[in-house]
């Protein structure tokens, strides 16, 4: 799974988008995902920090990874 196809099926799942950013950056009380360094991070933007953060090898581990998060929270 990639960015694109993780948004249609966040789309489908009707989970709002300003609970989460598939470009990264510090969008505040958001879950993020963000290509860095060759590796992919998952995290919670609490105050302008990176909270939970997690890494994964690949673009599909962390797009699933963070759909589970946001099917968790919804």
């Amino acid at each position: 799974m990639d960015r694109t196809e993780l948004r249609a099926i966040l789309d489908e799942e009707a989970i709002l988008p300003d609970a989460y950013s598939l470009e990264g950056g510090l969008p505040e009380d958001r879950l993020c995902i963000d290509e860095e360094y060759g590796q992919w991070a998952v995290y919670y933007v609490e105050r302008g920090q990176r909270r939970q953060e997690r890494r994964f090898a690949t673009e599909d581990e962390a797009c699933r990874h963070l759909l589970e998060l946001l099917k968790a929270a919804k």
